[in-house]
């Protein structure tokens, strides 16, 4: 593959982190009282030295929180509690930034408790919505993060679009203007093999929209998609085949595709190798958007772990994620593209580390950190570093 083109900007590194990279817990979150986060979700944002993310529960209304993390001393202060209701609830992505504002989904709440588009400003500690779900031909339900391109935010939800999968609607992908609120609906999934429940957000390369449907596609086990976001017009580029004996390439992709140099790389959750259960522990692979051609770099083994939830972070010559489950509860995984050689910094063992990181890690000043959904010294979860 060669050497991963360089990049600047807050989410590269000068230095590729070793296998034998420290780990450190940076925050654990305790659960003492009703205005503590539980669970953090999704990826960190960097802004201004310090780490901003959300949590799913706790807050003053137990519907979620945003929050700042001091990495200096691990200090982390609640900045927002979410309402629930009209206001929103259970924030289950990672915050963007744009122009010195973030933005972000709930899943639930809203005007018709179908998930929200907010807006929130870290100088005054406010929050608003910007677009309430309203199912139908509309969306419903947003897990993934938002794309922030010039200004426009691109977003999918799982749910919603129309009448198709059994009535709910088999997601879609949409594009809302920040200053006025206003969405439009690019795509409607079809379902089948048009592909169902997008559970990772849009990448734009090329003046394309590319991501991944967790289910469709030929063999019903995902797929990668372009979209045309002027014109909606959607094409299914590659369809995953499964296991060993199907072809190995992997099931059930629910990470979004990372650009680097003309190739998209991304996960999947199962498929690949037997083993991890009767799906497979999931696959690293690389995929030619030009030539629609897919290359597995890595099948994960029971040994290492399973569940590739999140988007790839490259570092130099590595490409670094996070397994959610399988061996322990969890691991850190580092892996080097041109032969696919694959060491685990951490694994998780469900004690005060904390357990199944499902979310993609983010540079800041030489190391990476990211956040485990479990466990930890408090029961509710951990932020961790990785540093050489």
């Amino acid at each position: 593959m060669g050497r991963l083109a360089w990049m600047a900007g807050a989410a590269w590194l000068a230095a590729t982190p070793s296998p034998a990279a420290t780990f450190t817990i940076v925050h654990a979150f305790p659960c003492r009282s009703a205005t503590d986060g539980v669970t953090p979700k999704g990826r960190l944002l960097p802004f201004r030295g310090a780490l901003y993310g959300v949590t799913l529960a706790g807050g003053s209304a137990g519907a979620g929180t945003i929050y700042r993390l001091d990495p200096a001393t691990g200090a982390v202060s609640i900045l927002y509690s979410f309402p629930g209701g009209a206001g929103g609830k259970s924030p289950y992505a990672g915050l963007v930034g744009s122009g010195g504002q973030f933005y972000g989904t709930t899943q639930e709440g809203g005007a018709a408790g179908l998930g929200t588009v907010f807006v929130f400003d870290p100088a005054t500690g406010k929050a608003r919505v910007l677009h309430d779900f309203r199912g139908g031909q509309d969306g419903k339900a947003p897990q993934a993060e938002l794309l922030a391109a010039g200004h426009t935010l691109y977003g999918v939800t799982l749910e919603g679009g129309g009448a198709n999968c059994a009535g709910f609607g088999c997601g879609t992908l949409f594009a809302l203007d920040p200053a006025t609120g206003a969405e439009r609906v690019i795509f409607r999934f079809p379902g089948d093999a048009g592909g169902f429940d997008p559970e990772s957000a849009p990448v734009l390369a090329g003046g394309a929209l590319y991501g991944t449907a967790a289910f469709g596609g030929a063999a019903g086990d995902g797929l990668i998609y372009r979209i045309d976001p002027a014109s909606g017009a959607g094409t299914v580029l590659y369809s995953f085949g499964g296991l060993e004996g199907g072809h190995g390439d992997g099931a059930y992709p629910r990470a979004s595709l990372r650009p680097v140099g003309g190739t998209l790389y991304g996960t999947t959750d199962a498929g690949g190798m037997k083993g991890c259960g009767d799906e497979g522990c999931g696959t690293v692979f690389a995929f030619d958007p030009q030539q629609r051609r897919e290359t597995v770099l890595h099948r994960f083994t029971p040994e290492e772990g399973g569940n590739a939830l999140a988007e790839l972070t490259p570092v130099a010559d590595a490409l670094w994620g996070t397994l959610s489950d399988g061996a322990g509860s969890g691991a850190v995984f580092a892996l080097r593209p041109e032969n696919g050689a694959l060491s685990l910094p951490h694994q998780f063992t469900g004690g005060e580390d904390g357990g199944n990181p499902a979310a993609a890690l983010v540079a800041l000043d030489g190391a990476l950190y990211g956040t485990a959904e479990a466990d930890g010294a408090g029961g509710c979860g951990v932020l961790f570093r990785i540093a050489p």
